[in-house]
Formats: structure tokens, sequence, C-alpha cells
């Protein structure tokens, strides 16, 4: 079954606006699926000392309909649509407030051998076949996102930190995200709010290393609205992660 949940909004969640948009939406969904995996043992605090492994996210795609404000509770839920590929499974994601559908997500994501840095099974982890549901939400599928970041600008660089790594020893996906947000600034979130983002991670960044920040702005799928395109490089200057915004 779908897990379902109800909780109510830190401010640490919301933007400046004290409502809750994609950043926050995005730490709900980690927070989300990371307790339901928890409840079946099979969150980040378990599996990485009983099997030595650790889940990995590759893909998020979000969608925001609505922006949640702090004075109602948000009902969370989640689930794991059909049965994966050979190595990846995919998370769905719902936010409602008073019966009202704010965002949908999805999530593709991984087991991580972190001793042989290598892509594991589901079976390597007892996955049960009982968690998997049928079923999507409306988000839309994930798309092919440009891989090169030619004609990006460099809006800034950043050195990872002790706050900025999990305990896979890279820097946690939800880091990226604020990367790729603060590449714009505040008037410009608020003129044009964001409507989609998805982001794809490709590779691993680590402590002490210093990334840099790359945007490239345009138009959106169809030549509707405007759109940017977000490049997370590393040292070498290889494209660790990518996103699209639609605004």
């Amino acid at each position: 079954m779908p897990y379902t949940f109800q909780r109510d909004l830190d401010f640490r969640e919301t933007d400046p606006d004290a409502h809750c948009g994609p950043r926050g939406y995005l730490e709900l969904f980690q927070a989300t699926v990371t307790r339901h995996m928890a409840l079946h043992d099979l969150g980040n605090d378990v599996l990485p000392y009983k099997y030595g492994i650790g889940w990995m996210f590759t893909r998020y795609r979000l969608r925001v309909l609505a922006k949640a404000d702090t004075f109602s509770p948000v009902e969370l839920t989640t689930w794991v649509s059909g049965k994966p590929g050979r190595r990846f499974m995919t998370h769905e994601y719902e936010v409602r407030q008073k019966g009202e559908l704010m965002c949908a997500g999805r999530l593709e994501c991984c087991f991580f051998d972190l001793e042989r840095q290598r892509v594991s099974h589901p079976e390597a982890v007892a996955f049960p076949n009982s968690l998997y549901e049928e079923g999507m939400t409306s988000v839309g599928p994930f798309r092919r996102l440009d891989r090169a970041a030619e004609g990006a600008l460099e809006v800034f660089p950043h050195t990872i930190r002790y706050c900025d790594i999990d305990n896979n020893g890279h820097m946690n996906n939800l880091r990226y995200v604020n990367l790729v947000l603060d590449a714009f600034t505040r008037d410009e979130l608020e003129e044009r709010p964001v409507a989609d983002v998805e982001i794809h991670y490709l590779s691993q960044c680590r402590e002490g290393q210093t990334v840099s920040v790359w945007r490239r702005d345009g138009e959106g799928d169809g030549g509707e609205g405007r759109a940017s395109d977000i490049y997370v490089r590393d040292p070498e200057g290889t494209v660790a992660c990518r996103a699209r915004l639609a605004l």
C-alpha cells in the first residue's frame, strides 16, 4: 500500500516568503521515502551497517502546483511504482494540503555497494516484492537532459564541507538542490516561481572538492515559457549534476 502520514511544516522547509517551494518539497520527498523504507528496516540507518550498501538517488522530477503554507499540516504520500528494472527503482510522491494536491514527484534510485563502489541489485538487501505498487503520479516521465554545458555561464564556486556530506561519504543529493536554486536570485524566483524541476546525478563529489555552478537560460519544452539549465561541475570540469527548471 502507499505510505501516508501528516505533519506540520517547519519554517526551515519554507522559502523566504514563508511558503514551501521546490527546495522544501524535495527535502520532504527524501524524508518521506526515508521514513517509509526505515519502517521496513531498509533505511540508511540499517543497510550500510548490515549489508555494506546504501541508497543512492540518481534522478528527481518534481512538479509544483501550489506552495503550501505553515498554517495547516501537509499530507505526504509515497509508494514504489512497479517492480524495478535490473538495478533501478522508482518512488512516487504526492503532497496535499486541505485535500488539494500541492506537488507531485518521482525519484529514481538504486542500492550502492559502498566498498565496491558500484550499483547493487535489490535482491542484495532482500527488498520485498510486497512493497511494489502499480500506478504513477502525473509528474511525467524523466527526460533526456543535455549533458553539455556549452553556452552556460559560471555563477559561483562551492567548496564541499562537512555539512554537505552524508554517510555514503559523498555530497548529499539535497545539497545539490541548494546549489541549483542558488543559481537564481530571490527576485527571480519570486517573479517566476519554479513550476517543474528535474535533477540528474551523474557522479559523486566529496569533501574538500571545489565544484562550480553554471547556468544557461532558454525556452521551456515545446517553446512554452522559460527554462534554465543548471550544471554542477567537479574540479576537473566534468558535469557531476545537471538540472532543468521551468519557470
